[in-house]
Order: structure tokens, then sequence, then C-alpha cells
């Protein structure tokens, strides 16, 4: 990495840092003083793709905005020309080999909004850190949006307010586990923010101290990860014993200090059979709280883990059983954007998905795409398409305007 950037030092107006990372090769990211930031990634020469630069073992991209500022032009060239001498170390090629070969796979690719998730609320990743290990884990490798001071969370809580976001949600790995929580936010409450939701395994939420710490300091909801009404599988899916119990009361003692609960629960081939007595367990134990129902991702750990991906149609026909189900319960369920089904899939249920609702277009990944079906589709506007490693394994036939009747 230092030889890469070596020539970075040279310039006039370099970057403030630069971080090396690894999983599906060797990502590179250039910060500025203000946050922007350029990120490369380099993996072993594949004529089948496309790149910026392709050296004699190595393909450079550079992911997110479709149009570099002069500045970042620069350090790009002189990246390029550390690659030239790179390559020439016996060393570099199994080195890159290895990297590719790693389970974390590059974050989602960003456009040039810099949006990298469905809704409203701007998104805080306050650490990379978790108790748990889930097998699907998306927040794994280059996570461009990581704030882990309190000035940089200002700076990007300005810019949402700037945008005219009124909501953060605050994410990690584990963002209980930082003991400056509370402070965070606080500070985003003080700089205009009316609600902060907090995204969470729960865990840490079964002390009471701790909940009413983070309802004091502004906290307005949770969005509880639960994978299964079943305790057992529940603790085998995230690795932790006891980890549904503790769930399971943190989520009360936050409806007792008066957050708002939304259960987030992520489809796996483990679980995905289970899903429409899960919705009913989950309103039997909590009430008719929020329930969104995703689906995993090939991302992070996940991307090494493809085989734990359901497929589309079964899960259409599962999604489909459970919202009717939470709906006849009075509980609010929906499919989430980038997390969730397509809508195409599920003909009659749109006003359950939320990328339908929003109202600006979704986030453009270089992770995802849409389907030549597509085209003829009244929700493409509004669709972010899937994932390309399940279209790849699985084809396309399970996408495009009326397919989902088949499915279910």
């Amino acid at each position: 990495a230092r030889r890469l950037s070596a020539g970075l030092a040279r310039l006039p107006d370099p970057p403030a840092r630069v971080e090396a990372r690894l999983g599906g090769g060797m990502i590179l990211l250039a910060f500025d003083e203000e946050d922007a930031s350029l990120q490369l990634w380099l993996t072993p020469r594949d004529e089948t793709k496309e790149a910026f630069f392709r050296g004699t073992t190595t393909d450079l991209r550079y992911l997110g905005q479709e149009a570099l500022s002069f500045r970042q032009q620069r350090w790009l060239a002189r990246i390029c020309s550390g690659l030239r001498r790179v390559e020439r170390s016996v060393e570099w090629q199994s080195f890159l080999e290895a990297a590719a070969r790693q389970s974390s796979a590059p974050a989602m690719g960003l456009n040039a909004d810099r949006r990298v998730t469905s809704g409203d609320a701007a998104l805080l990743r306050v650490t990379t850190r978790c108790q748990a290990r889930c097998d699907f884990c998306s927040s794994q490798g280059v996570l461009h949006d990581l704030v882990e001071d309190l000035p940089t969370l200002r700076k990007r809580v300005a810019r949402a307010v700037i945008e005219g976001r009124r909501t953060v949600s605050i994410t990690g790995g584990e963002p209980t586990l930082r003991r400056d929580l509370p402070e965070l936010i606080a500070a985003a409450r003080k700089q205009g923010i009316s609600g902060v939701e907090l995204q969470t395994n729960g865990i840490l939420l079964a002390r009471a101290s701790l909940v009413d710490a983070l309802a004091e300091s502004g906290c307005t909801s949770i969005f509880l990860s639960l994978h299964s009404c079943e305790p057992q599988l529940h603790d085998e899916i995230l690795h932790v014993p006891g980890a549904y119990d503790k769930a399971m009361r943190g989520a009360r003692n936050c409806m007792e200090a008066g957050l708002g609960v939304c259960v987030n629960h992520v489809m796996t081939r483990r679980n995905i059979t289970h899903l429409a007595s899960f919705v009913e367990n989950v309103i039997g134990h909590l009430g008719p709280v929020g329930i969104r129902l995703s689906f995993m991702a090939p991302e992070g750990w996940g991307a090494s883990q493809i085989d734990l991906m359901p497929r589309l149609s079964e899960a259409a026909a599962q999604v489909a059983r459970a919202i009717d189900i939470g709906s006849s319960l009075g509980a609010d369920v929906r499919v989430p954007g980038l997390c969730g089904i397509p809508a195409c899939l599920l003909p009659g249920y749109e006003e359950h998905f939320e990328e339908l609702l929003d109202e600006v277009p979704p986030p453009v990944l270089v992770t995802r795409r849409k389907v030549e079906a597509c085209g003829g589709c009244v929700h493409e506007p509004r669709c972010s398409g899937f994932w390309n490693a399940y279209l790849e394994r699985h084809g396309v036939l399970e996408l495009g305007p009326g397919r989902g009747d088949r499915s279910l």
C-alpha cells in the first residue's frame, strides 16, 4: 500500500489520509480533509471485465463517482504509476490473488450522490465491531461511510440537514458497543435531527440502564435484528448463546422507555420456511410492531456464503403469506429497498414495498443490475434491480412484469 501511494506525497494537494483494506482484492481509499474519497479496487487481471487501468497482472477500477474531480484524477494517475512499479515485484501477483480470495467483498458501489441505502434517513455507521458473527453479514469489507469520531459525525449530520434530511439511522457493526453512543445521539439531535434510529442486534439493550441513557440522549426508535422466532436457531445464526432472549428483553425495555420498535428479519435458506410463523410470533410477543422482511445480500461475509441465499420465487411466496398474516394482526409489514426482494415478484402487494414509496429514486450500485424484462415494468424507475451475484448463479427468469404470478 505504501509503494502504491508513495507518489501522492509529492503532489501539492495530496490526500489527508490513505487506507488499504483486503477482501475481493485490494481496496485503496484516499480521503481529503472534507471527507470526500477516491475508492480504488485492485483485482487480478480479467479480460472479460472492464477496468479503468489494466496492468500486466492487475485490473484497477474506481468505485462510486461517475466523474472524478481534477484533484482525484491526479491522485488516480499517481496510483496508476505506483501500480506499474509494484507489478514488477515478485510478491505482488500472489498477494493480490490471496486478497481476492478473502471473503469480505468490496462495499456497494456508490453513485454520484453517495447514497448507499434506500429511504430518507441518513446512514451513520459508527463502528465495525460486533459481538455476533452472522454468516450473511454485509457490513464487512470497505465501509466508506464509517464515522469513528464526533467531529466527523457532526460533519455528516450537517450535510444531511443541508440535504433536507431530518432523521438519521445509526448502525455498525453493533453501535451499542460504543460507550459514547448516547453522546453521539445527543450531538445529532442538537444539529436539528428530529429522529434517531438505532440499528442493533439488541443484545446489550437487555440492560435497562443503557436503554434509559439512549432515550434520554434523544434516540427515538430501534431497528432490531431478529432472524428467527425459535431461540436456538436465532442464537445459532448469530453464534451468540442467549442472544434471542436478550434481544426480546431489550425490545421490551425500549418499548417501556417510549422508543419505537421495528424488527428486521433477514431471509436465508435456514429460516425462509418460518417467515409466516415468525411474523405471528413477533406480534404475539411484542404486539403489532413494525416488521421488515429483508433478503440476504451477497456483500461482506455474505459474498462467500451465496449458497445461503434462498430462491427469489420461494421467498416471494413466503413474504406474501407473512404480509397477509401481519396485516390481519394489525402490524406494519414491509419489504425494504436494497435489502428486500423486487416488487415485480409480488403483484398486488405494492403498498408494502418501501422502494416504491420512497420519494427519490434508489441508489445505483455496481453490484446490482436490472434485466431486459425490467424495461416493460411500471416499477422500473423506482427499482434498484437485484444482486449480480444472484443473477449470475440463478439467471434472470424470476424477474420482470408478471413474473411474480408464477412464484405464487
